[in-house]
């Protein structure tokens, strides 16, 4: 949570293009985003994942926003429901939420109780 290590993705034909970057100014950035945004900045995660674990966090609006483009981009989820042993009839909040008990489940790591994570503005909604 408090590294400041990254990954430089960039696209083939631009290997050749060098550019110069100040490393105390990179690792500032990163500090400052690990010290002050990813844990005081909210994010309107939907009330609707609160039971899978998740809340207003910035760690699982970035995971949340993984999965939704993942989905997005399969449009057909169906192979993903079978992957993921997914009932077939769930709607794409019960997909995305099994999805993350899954894998919290294959990567041996504890996925907390509903609001338990994070502060979330709205109660958990025991309905969905």
């Amino acid at each position: 949570m408090s590294s400041t290590e990254s990954r430089l993705v960039i696209k083939k034909k631009n290997i050749h293009n060098l550019i110069s970057y100040n490393a105390s100014e990179y690792d500032d950035t990163f500090n400052y985003y690990n010290l002050m945004e990813r844990v005081v900045r909210k994010h309107n995660n939907g009330s609707e994942f609160y039971k899978y674990g998740y809340c207003e966090c910035n760690d699982c609006a970035i995971e949340l926003t993984i999965f939704k483009d993942y989905l997005r981009i399969n449009e057909n989820t169906n192979h993903i429901k079978e992957e993921f042993s997914i009932p077939k009839h769930l709607n794409l909040v019960k997909v995305i939420g099994n999805m993350g008990i899954r894998l919290m489940c294959i990567l041996g790591t504890k996925l907390e109780g509903a609001n338990e994570h994070g502060i979330n503005r709205y109660k958990l909604n025991n309905d969905h």
